[in-house]
């Protein structure tokens, strides 16, 4: 595919979002060089619903799908709400895990995210979080540890994506494998924002947050928030 603009690699889930369930010991590397999958979430079908409301619309979707805990398959439930605001460029999102059975579970919750940022081939992208800053050029993976917010600037395009976590999270950032159609000068990265997850029996998890766009301002190649 070709894009001319900073856009989302659609994945396997109807939202362009992967969600995977990992062992608790999962890391980076180990994600990018095998499959760690120990739910069936990133290839299953979810069921969902459209809400429409004066102030935007919502997508609702649902998995009732398996987890391996001590080499069993136990039934475990996904809901995702996907929220786009009429009147804002920014996209909510809510996870929530319903453990079904008495038996309490334990696993690594990743969202994988595949974007097109132009910026990248003209080595104006990168990834900020406090006073910390990775360029996206040099297509070196990094991650970042019990993080809330970071932003992800392409100021080739002039776009600033804000993202906002309820409770701290890790991410991992590499170049966006060959499997999404990319090919190592296609300027693509992969966010995987990840944390663990312990579920009681009859209990549920929730992880929110949001994704906010603005606009940047060029000025000698120092991207500046409009």
């Amino acid at each position: 595919r070709n894009f001319n603009a900073c856009s989302v690699i659609t994945l396997k889930s109807k939202t362009g979002l992967s969600d995977h369930c990992l062992p608790l010991n999962a890391d980076m590397n180990g994600f990018m060089e095998k499959n760690l999958e120990i739910g069936d979430f990133v290839s299953g079908d979810f069921g969902y619903k459209i809400k429409k409301s004066p102030t935007g619309i919502k997508a609702v979707l649902n998995r009732n799908g398996t987890l391996l805990q001590s080499e069993k398959n136990c039934p475990l439930n996904m809901e995702k709400l996907i929220g786009l605001e009429k009147d804002h460029a920014s996209v909510s999102f809510v996870y929530q895990f319903s453990n079904q059975s008495l038996t309490p579970y334990a696993f690594r919750f990743a969202v994988e995210c595949a974007i097109v940022m132009p910026g990248i081939k003209l080595g104006m992208a990168r990834v900020t979080h406090e006073k910390k800053i990775y360029s996206l050029q040099d297509k070196n993976a990094f991650s970042m540890t019990g993080i809330t917010d970071w932003t992800l600037d392409d100021a080739g395009y002039g776009v600033r994506m804000i993202f906002n976590m309820r409770k701290p999270v890790d991410l991992w950032c590499f170049p966006a494998p060959a499997q999404y159609g990319c090919t190592a000068d296609s300027g693509a990265v992969t966010l995987v924002i990840n944390t663990n997850v312990e579920i009681e029996g009859g209990k549920s998890w929730t992880l929110m947050g949001d994704l906010v766009f603005r606009k940047l301002r060029i000025k000698r190649d120092i991207a500046d928030e409009i």
